[in-house]
């Protein structure tokens, strides 16, 4: 699992570090997000990284790779620990209106994604503490809304809403900010 996390953090470094002429039509994005899934009910963080290629100003394809992890939620006066942890990749198709002299974007996005998820619970009472724990594969889809504006010719800054579902709609839905980088 170390070893995915930090693919997911070296990957973009190393693709901003390459500069080629063809390069120009692709963009990096991270996202670092707070939502719920909906396994659990927890709350919890998500960091996804998009790469994409722009086919023209509006139409791009794109490879995403996210990773949320919930935590034992405070309000819950439950004695038992409950986590839920999931690993999603993805290919979707980006659509991206660009107005106000092409500094400002949103962007719609939607695609198949296969999620690998991990839920541990525990029941019992004090004494007798028992630990579950459930994985499940599963190919569902992603959809998302971004919306921003650029800082400078490379960079961008904005505001993205992620929503998975693999069994129903919104299995894990996350607001958060997103960093871009065209290379």
């Amino acid at each position: 699992m170390k070893s995915i996390l930090i693919a997911i953090l070296l990957i973009p470094a190393i693709s901003w570090s390459q500069t080629t002429e063809h390069s120009k039509r692709w963009e990096i994005s991270t996202v670092l997000s707070y939502g719920s899934e909906n396994d659990l009910g927890n709350g919890g963080f998500m960091l996804r990284n998009d790469y994409e290629y722009l086919f023209h100003k509006t139409i791009s394809a794109s490879v995403r790779v996210g990773f949320f992890h919930s935590h034992p939620s405070r309000f819950n006066n439950e004695p038992f620990k409950r986590t839920f942890s999931g690993l999603t990749g993805g290919l979707y198709l980006n659509h991206t209106a660009i107005f106000n002299s092409e500094r400002n974007f949103v962007k719609a996005s939607a695609g198949l994604a296969y999620f690998n998820t991990r839920s541990l619970y525990q029941d019992g009472n004090p004494l007798d503490v028992r630990t579950h724990v459930d994985v499940a594969s599963k190919l569902g889809y992603g959809l998302s809304l971004e919306g921003g504006g650029r800082l400078s010719e490379k960079v961008a800054l904005g505001l993205a809403l992620d929503v998975y579902s693999y069994y129903i709609f919104g299995d894990i839905t996350v607001i958060g900010a997103n960093l871009h980088f065209k290379l």
